[in-house]
């Protein structure tokens, strides 16, 4: 899809959502749809491009079938950004009347303080963050809200309930415990996941760190109200969640060949990450305290990748001005780490990359040995 007009007309779209005023022909007809919607699947956009179409009141233009399905997911997106939001709520709110500190990070928090509207922003679970010493704590606050740690069997659609093994093993492996299911979900639609983090950052080589690790403390003292429909989730304060963001996409982008699912998951270029960058610059936030972060803790590399790349899919995007001496060249950002620490470069640009995931797919494939991308247990 790179270099066609499908590719120009989605990055218009997300021009005018990120409040960039950029001319579109309200003329679909010439468009290929089909690719449109299959890369506004896969990026998690569908419903920000259902709701141009609907505001330009274009609907009317497109094929029905197509039509029926952006309008599809677009209100099974509201209904589930509503259901985990409300349920984010109700744990912020027993996690304070039980003494427990905790946070919530990333869906719901972003979904409400960055969109105009519920169901614009697509997620499918909720994390929670608090100190690995709390995590007991908290295990009984998220089952007693009537969850069970289990691992889903995605070709049965069976919960397997977790062992004492299976969640020690993850606990101490990983950033994060076994996660939590609801009980008595009986369909994707209504299926709650709860992620309980017990450190801000994850995914580390081997080899190397990526950057300092931050305290979980340091974003539970900082914690901040996001308020929607009379209720409120708690946060990390706007200027943390800016950083958080941008590691896990940097996190994501350099180490996403690590992951077990790595030629399935999309997760190094998904657009609707970088709507979430763009519409967190859009914000008044309070960027001398954003960079005295980013000093303390090292973080340049991270936010120097995010900033650059973002910058090399919306060039005309007024990045705010503190933020302009992280913006870099492509060649200096156009990289990611094997399993084993090493360094690669891509062959192609970014650009490509977002549009053709084929070219992505060769790519990673030529320049990287297979057992320098996955684990010894795939």
């Amino acid at each position: 899809m790179n270099n066609l007009k499908e590719s120009k007309y989605l990055f218009d779209i997300l021009y005018n959502f990120l409040g960039i005023n950029v001319e579109l022909d309200k003329n679909i007809s010439s468009l290929n749809l089909e690719k449109i919607l299959y890369q506004a699947t896969l990026h998690r956009i569908t419903p920000v491009i259902y709701h141009y179409f609907f505001n330009e009141n274009i609907t009317s233009k497109i094929n029905n079938n197509i039509y029926k399905l952006l309008k599809t997911q677009y209100d099974i997106s509201s209904y589930r950004d509503r259901m985990l939001s409300n349920e984010a709520h109700e744990i912020c709110r027993y996690a304070k009347k039980t003494d427990v500190d905790a946070m919530i990070l990333k869906g719901p928090i972003l979904s409400n303080y960055l969109y105009n509207q519920q169901g614009l922003r697509m997620y499918g679970d909720i994390d929670i963050l608090m100190n690995r010493e709390d995590l007991s704590k908290g295990k009984k606050l998220i089952s007693s809200l009537g969850y069970m740690q289990a691992n889903k069997n995605k070709d049965t659609d069976l919960l397997i309930e977790a062992t004492r093994f299976d969640i020690l093993k993850k606990e101490i492996s990983s950033h994060e415990t076994v996660e939590f299911y609801k009980n008595g979900q009986v369909n994707l639609l209504d299926e709650i996941i709860v992620d309980i983090n017990h450190s801000v950052l994850w995914k580390k080589t081997t080899q190397i760190n990526l950057f300092d690790d931050i305290s979980t403390n340091t974003f539970l003292d900082n914690n901040f109200d996001y308020k929607f429909e009379g209720k409120k989730i708690v946060g990390p304060t706007p200027e943390l969640l800016f950083i958080h963001t941008c590691l896990h996409l940097y996190s994501e982008a350099v180490l996403f060949c690590w992951q077990y699912s790595w030629h399935k998951n999309w997760g190094d270029i998904e657009m609707i990450k970088y709507l979430d960058i763009g519409l967190l610059m859009n914000k008044e936030i309070d960027w001398d305290i954003v960079n005295s972060y980013i000093e303390d803790k090292d973080f340049r590399v991270g936010i120097e990748f995010v900033i650059s790349n973002f910058n090399i899919l919306f060039p005309i995007f007024p990045i705010p001005k503190l933020l302009k001496k992280y913006v870099n060249s492509e060649s200096k950002v156009n990289y990611y780490y094997t399993c084993k620490g090493e360094i690669k470069h891509w062959n192609n640009s970014l650009k490509d990359r977002v549009f053709n995931q084929n070219i992505r797919l060769e790519d990673v494939l030529n320049n990287t040995k297979k057992g320098d991308l996955l684990k010894k247990n795939e």
